[in-house]
């Protein structure tokens, strides 16, 4: 993991809407569930943490330290995740929930030149708070000789 700089938590919010805001499962997904924007769907997870409180800070990290980041704390994750008996996405990549998963399938087949998650700290393990899927097609992905794509990890402790 290598520091980047200090980032501002509009900054980290704008990346993260631009990147879900293109893509029509998560319409889709907020929709069924009665939000009427992507902000309103996002709010109450944003509100939970305090994020625009939080000192955010940005790094480049490299593939291989994905699988040892612990997916977020979200249900259908924790559910897949009690399964495992892990959050360790080096685990729940095996896990036969994500093999020929849709998206993930999606997010492998076109993964870009570069994407940026966000990760909460916490008692010296970092656990994904937006982007646990990116984080799966990843630990799949760093298996492949040449998968050389930069990852950015905003980051905040809490």
């Amino acid at each position: 993991m290598k520091y980047i700089r200090d980032i501002t938590w509009e900054e980290v919010y704008e990346n993260w809407k631009e990147n879900e805001e293109k893509d029509d499962i998560w319409k889709d997904y907020y929709d069924r569930k009665g939000f009427d924007s992507w902000d309103d769907f996002r709010k109450e997870q944003i509100d939970e943490i305090d994020a625009p409180n939080l000192k955010w800070e940005l790094y480049e990290i490299f593939a291989d330290e994905i699988k040892e980041y612990n997916c977020g704390d979200f249900k259908g994750w924790l559910k897949i995740a009690k399964d495992v008996k892990s959050r360790k996405f080096k685990d729940l990549a095996e896990h036969e929930f994500f093999q020929d998963h849709k998206k993930i399938e999606i997010i492998k087949k076109d993964f870009p030149e570069e994407t940026q998650i966000v990760g909460l700290k916490k008692g010296g393990e970092i656990y994904i708070f937006e982007g646990n899927h990116r984080a799966v097609a990843i630990a799949e992905l760093q298996k492949e000789l040449d998968f050389n794509k930069t990852i950015y990890l905003a980051l905040a402790e809490v």
